[in-house]
């Protein structure tokens, strides 16, 4: 796999990406953070260049990341033949840390099995439903009826603990890590109590500018702060020419309500794949 560092190059990629969404979504949304600043220290790489086939995501391998932290040692791909995955494509993933692969096409999965049985590494691997919003679709930025005296801002690293408390895969110094550079670096929308400046509802982008940790404290649900919170981060990525999408989960029902409300639609053919390690723990 070669790597990509030109600016020239990196612009030319982004430009062919774009017109392979939305299968490309991941790897396009990563270029861009890339071309921002790259904030998650990410680097891309291509089987050949100018005429590629695979692209994959990962992190710089001179950024020191704990062999436990799987949100940092992240990785992201898109073939535009998937019938053909060159073997160097395998070799350029760290199998000796905790890591995790995602992308839009799920037949990476099988390879991926493969690999982890041939290297007796114990992973786990899921797919989950991907919303898309696109212009036409969207929504005005619908009023919670709560009642509160609430405002719409960014969320600030002061929020950082309270989200990962609430995430379904926070609870541990990584996690917290990697909320905190995502609020830090990326958009986000919460709705704050003017009184107290408590965050109640929130959600943010992460590395690959797809809206993520969307959730509403229990005591504020069934009042609107999702759809206003969700709808708000949508209108900033639209306005930033950005894609709009997210992940859910197919057992989650209210999620997947949420976004149809707010004019999102689910992508045939577009799930994601979600793989991840522990090396730690061999069989």
């Amino acid at each position: 796999m070669l790597l990509l560092k030109c600016e020239e190059d990196l612009l030319l990629l982004e430009k062919e990406l774009e017109t392979h969404i939305p299968l490309s979504l991941k790897v396009y949304g990563s270029l861009s953070k890339i071309r921002q600043g790259n904030p998650f220290h990410q680097e891309i790489l291509v089987d050949s260049w100018p005429n590629f086939n695979a692209v994959l995501v990962r992190p710089q391998q001179k950024e020191e990341n704990s062999n436990s932290d799987m949100y940092m040692n992240s990785y992201v791909y898109y073939f535009k033949d998937p019938t053909s995955v060159p073997g160097s494509f395998i070799g350029a993933i760290d199998w000796s840390q905790a890591f995790e692969v995602q992308g839009l096409q799920c037949f990476l999965g099988e390879v991926l099995l493969n690999e982890a049985r041939l290297r007796h590494t114990r992973t786990e691997m899921t797919t989950l439903i991907t919303f898309h919003q696109d212009k036409e679709s969207c929504i005005p930025i619908p009023c919670p009826s709560g009642g509160e005296d609430v405002e719409i801002s960014p969320l600030k690293p002061s929020h950082a603990e309270l989200v990962d408390k609430t995430w379904t895969f926070g609870g541990s110094d990584c996690s917290l890590h990697y909320v905190r550079t995502c609020i830090k670096t990326s958009p986000s929308r919460c709705c704050v109590t003017r009184y107290s400046e408590r965050a109640i509802s929130w959600a943010l982008t992460d590395q690959y500018e797809a809206i993520r940790m969307a959730y509403t404290l229990p005591e504020y649900r069934c009042k609107g702060y999702a759809r206003c919170i969700v709808s708000s981060l949508a209108d900033v990525l639209r306005q930033d020419g950005r894609p709009v999408y997210c992940h859910v989960e197919d057992q989650n029902e209210p999620s997947q309500t949420l976004f149809r409300s707010l004019g999102f639609t689910e992508l045939t053919g577009g799930k994601l794949l979600w793989f991840h390690s522990k090396p730690d723990t061999k069989y």
